[in-house]
């Protein structure tokens, strides 16, 4: 029903704007270039705001601790929009076994267990595998990257929005065998909770 008044008030905006830009057409050019104007300016904006961004993150890539400065930034960062279903895998997560252990060790938690916490999600234009690259870390721990497939939206999407988030996460400590994972709690396309 909702739907239905939308469009009908939509097709009366319509007709009444023909009707009254054939009486004033110079109007309709004035609009469209309105409009054209806040477009441009709107993307130029964005555009600067990936620039200084970048400028901030820097040119090298990050290193498997989070320095002090970095550390403080996603500290304030916003929290990503989730459904509880910790379905967002995290990849390469062998790469960071050291790390898993020094968590692991940090929480005094054993094999096989599972543990809640925070991820901070941060982009890393340097990196040499990828331009669109977002690594994982956990108190201030490389643990992982957001997986290639969904890494150029949430690239772009924190970068348009400080270069920092945050997700809940879920981890799962198997040093034994190696198999130490990550899920996020974060929904594709990625957004801040309100």
């Amino acid at each position: 029903m909702r739907t239905c008044m939308g469009i009908i008030a939509w097709v009366l905006i319509i007709a009444l704007g023909a009707q009254f830009f054939q009486s004033a057409p110079w109007l309709l050019l004035v609009l469209g270039g309105l409009i054209a104007i806040g477009v441009y300016i709107s993307k130029a904006r964005k555009q600067a705001l990936m620039a200084d961004t970048l400028k901030i993150v820097g040119d090298k890539p990050l290193p498997n601790i989070l320095d002090a400065e970095r550390a403080l930034t996603a500290a304030g960062a916003r929290e990503l929009l989730g459904d509880e279903s910790f379905s967002f895998e995290v990849v390469g997560e062998s790469f960071y076994a050291q790390n898993f252990s020094a968590l692991q060790k940090n929480l005094g938690l054993i094999d096989g267990r599972d543990w809640d916490d925070v991820a901070t999600l941060v982009v890393d234009p340097a990196n040499r595998h990828s331009k669109t690259a977002v690594a994982v870390f956990i108190s201030g721990l490389k643990l992982g990257y957001v997986p290639e497939e969904n890494a150029p939206g949430v690239f772009k999407f924190l970068l348009q929005n400080g270069g920092y988030a945050k997700a809940d996460a879920a981890i799962y400590f198997s040093s034994a065998d190696g198999q130490n994972s990550i899920w996020l709690d974060a929904v594709i396309p990625v957004l801040f909770k309100p």
